[in-house]
């Protein structure tokens, strides 16, 4: 009998196999104490999200929630749309920025495509569109490669949006420890430890 497991020819090679991490730097996965699953990974990011847009609909009483229930065939779905008293910030979330370059133009196209949208439908109102690295706190932690891939668009960490933008700085994003078990937190309810 011919076995695969049993050809050293095969062997060798399945010795040489690793796993392909999803850890990037630039992910927000970076900032996790321990290792997940590429599902938890990516629902980490939703979750995040969800839990930013929660926050801010219950804690900021003048930012007006302005995001759709239902996104319309054609239209773009917008991450974070709020109208504050003197302006409207839209902000299209990435737990990852570096992309491959197809995704990064469509990502830089998508923002210039919502904010054209919004002055258009908002003529006289101020419209302040933001792509929102989740995995930096400040924007000058952004690697000055990975920012100039994203020059026609406004870049800006988490923690800086909340306190420069919406005027609400939390204490999860004052520090990377901070930011880190506060995800953790997330995570762990999403993959609990055995």
């Amino acid at each position: 009998m011919n076995s695969l497991s049993k050809c050293s020819a095969v062997q060798a090679y399945l010795a040489t196999l690793k796993s392909k991490s999803t850890e990037d730097a630039m992910s927000l996965c970076s900032l996790l104490t321990r290792k997940v699953s590429q599902s938890t990974n990516i629902r980490l990011g939703n979750e995040l999200e969800e839990i930013l847009n929660l926050y801010v609909n219950s804690a900021c009483g003048d930012a007006k929630d302005m995001r759709p229930a239902k996104v319309k065939k054609g239209e773009h779905q917008k991450d974070f749309l709020r109208a504050l008293p003197d302006c409207i910030v839209y902000g299209e979330f990435k737990s990852n920025i570096n992309l491959d370059t197809e995704k990064r133009k469509a990502t830089r196209e998508k923002v210039n495509a919502v904010a054209a949208e919004l002055v258009a439908a908002n003529p006289g109102k101020t419209i302040q569109p933001y792509l929102v690295a989740l995995r930096y706190l400040r924007t000058s932690d952004i690697p000055p490669l990975a920012a100039s891939s994203y020059s026609d668009v406004t870049l800006i960490g988490l923690g800086d949006f909340f306190r420069d933008v919406l005027k609400h700085p939390l204490d999860e994003f004052e520090t990377y420890p901070a930011y880190s078990a506060f995800l953790m937190s997330v995570v762990d309810r999403l993959e609990p430890l055995a």
